[in-house]
């Protein structure tokens, strides 16, 4: 995806500004988001998995059940240390034989400006001060 390119979720538009991350099951990008109902942007993180030939995915069905379970526990969640996720969307299919397939799942999500995981584990344990081990 590049910049300026736009994709038509359920809720409303996401335009994309950057891409934030790659990783193992798919890519984040930052974009822009428009609600069908309002012309009031406001940010949103999306992440492509791409579900064909994605050895990490088994299958569509299964990501878009776990990305419904997202969207259950951050629309219940109280706690703020949970990213709301929004919506999930399909995008694209491969007609192999006679059954259709999505190629790629979107999930919106709540943008966090302090960094990935991956990094604020790195960081934490960087902080961390663990002894050495002691010789008998």
């Amino acid at each position: 995806m590049n910049t300026g390119d736009i994709l038509c979720g359920f809720q409303g538009q996401y335009e994309i500004s950057s891409q934030l991350g790659r990783g193992s099951f798919g890519i984040v990008y930052l974009t822009e988001f428009t609600p069908h109902s309002s012309s009031i942007c406001t940010t949103r993180a999306i992440k492509e998995i791409a579900v064909s030939n994605n050895p990490y995915c088994k299958g569509f069905e299964a990501c878009l059940k776990e990305a419904e379970i997202m969207e259950q526990i951050s629309c219940n969640a109280e706690n703020n240390n949970i990213v709301k996720c929004y919506e999930s969307f399909p995008r694209g299919y491969i007609a192999p034989q006679s059954s259709l397939r999505h190629k790629s799942l979107f999930i919106a999500m709540e943008y966090c400006t302090g960094g990935d995981l991956a990094s604020k584990i790195r960081e934490t344990q960087r902080n961390i001060s663990i002894p050495s081990p002691y010789h008998l």
